[in-house]
């Protein structure tokens, strides 16, 4: 299958005290579901500097438009 146009894909992911991602949603999928598979698995694997609020260590939400051109 091939994209038909520019498209948009858009994921929420929740960073966890230590700087994983905890949780991860698509919110605007592909019309190809092996992107969206491969989207999922790399930011996944993404960690991150922990949030800090009041010099604490929080989890904190986020998100990230990805736009695949054809």
């Amino acid at each position: 299958r091939r994209l038909s146009g520019n498209e948009q894909i858009m994921v929420q992911y929740l960073i966890d005290h230590n700087g994983n991602v905890e949780k991860l949603r698509i919110l605007r999928k592909s019309s190809i579901k092996r992107i969206n598979d491969i989207i999922e698995k790399t930011v996944k694997g993404w960690t991150f500097k922990p949030a800090l609020k009041n010099n604490t260590r929080v989890k904190v939400w986020k998100t990230l438009t990805f736009t695949l051109k054809k």
